[in-house]
């Protein structure tokens, strides 16, 4: 006999549950390949929309009495007779006077004083300033500082800023 004796093994009960047998588990289908180019061009496009109607809207669609750069007359009008045909003012008022013996049109957006901008837009066509220089003037940021641009006969000089609205300047050649 021996005084030694092996310990018996404790009793484990069975690793299966008990209840309704469990499905094997299937693994997931593979993911769709991801589209980030299309999300992100959408999205940029997107953002450029909302930026270009933020902005103002100098360009608009043609209204009867509104010209596009297409049907723009020539640059030799007079300032005077822009602002009348945009009515505009006579050229004394506040937000768009005339000077320099008629070479120098001074337009002014501003809340309390200026032109709507539809009018500005208006006096633009009516001076023959193309749609590159109508979308210059229309994507002006706060930060751009002062901007130029020019068309036959003419010179244009602006500044932009939300609280100011539009300050420009156009000189005849």
């Amino acid at each position: 006999m021996s005084y030694y004796e092996p310990a018996q093994a404790p009793y484990i009960p069975s690793a299966q549950p008990s209840g309704p047998p469990v499905s094997p588990v299937t693994p997931a289908p593979p993911a769709a390949p991801r589209r980030t180019g299309a999300i992100l061009g959408a999205l940029v496009a997107g953002i450029a929309i909302g930026a270009a109607a933020t902005a103002g809207g100098f360009l608009f669609l043609a209204d009867d009495d509104q010209p596009t750069a297409a049907s723009a007359a020539p640059a030799t009008m007079q300032f005077g007779g822009a602002l009348q045909a945009c009515e505009a003012g006579n050229g004394s008022y506040p937000g768009a006077q005339i000077t320099d013996s008629g070479k120098t049109l001074i337009l002014s957006t501003s809340s309390s004083q200026g032109i709507s901008v539809q009018k500005l837009g208006c006096v633009l066509g009516k001076l023959g300033a193309p749609a590159s220089v109508l979308q210059h003037v229309d994507t002006t940021r706060a930060l751009d500082g002062q901007q130029t641009d020019t068309w036959p006969g003419v010179s244009a000089r602006w500044t932009y800023h939300p609280d100011a609205g539009l300050q420009m300047t156009i000189t005849k050649a």
